[in-house]
């Protein structure tokens, strides 16, 4: 069963800076190439879910087709966990749960933050959608054109003390 304890001892054997909140989950920032973005990972038993909160903010008429390229990148893009809008508070979201039934181990923490990663990829995919007022389909069909798989930037891991703003929903 995890705790955040756990989680807190795997980010460490894994050298990542990270503030553990009065709420009992962990919080910790990326910079990447495309956004910045904040992950939350709370433990329940053998559930730990990682989630980005608020990746954008969508205006009302852009709504629809955000929430046609995140369900068009959940079904063809993403291997682990899913983005979704949140309709009240129209915002763009990433989350995972991973099962770790017995030990927390780096293994898994790997994956969540190879998952994450997505936050970073896909950003302009939405950002063409959200700002520049294309399709789902022609974001997806800008990154295949425009992603070179040659490099392997990853995300910078930084402090970030800031609230984000979406408690209630996270």
């Amino acid at each position: 069963m995890a705790t955040s304890d756990d989680i807190c001892a795997t980010m460490d054997a894994l050298g990542l800076r990270f503030t553990r909140r009065d709420d009992g989950r962990v919080q910790t920032g990326f910079a990447g190439r495309n956004t910045d973005y904040t992950l939350f990972l709370e433990a329940d038993g053998p559930l730990v879910s990682v989630v980005a909160p608020e990746l954008a903010r969508i205006p009302a008429s852009r709504m629809r087709e955000a929430i046609e390229l995140a369900n068009l990148l959940n079904a063809s893009r993403l291997r682990w966990g899913n983005f979704w809008v949140h309709p009240t508070f129209r915002v763009l979201a990433f989350e995972l749960a991973i099962i770790a039934p017995g030990e927390l181990t780096s293994d898994h923490m790997g994956y969540a933050l190879a998952a994450a990663h997505a936050c970073d990829d896909y950003f302009p995919a939405f950002g063409q959608v959200i700002w520049a007022g294309v399709t789902a389909e022609e974001a997806v069909a800008a990154l295949s054109q425009g992603r070179s798989d040659d490099t392997d930037d990853e995300p910078d891991v930084v402090e970030d003390d800031d609230e984000v703003g979406f408690d209630e929903v996270v």
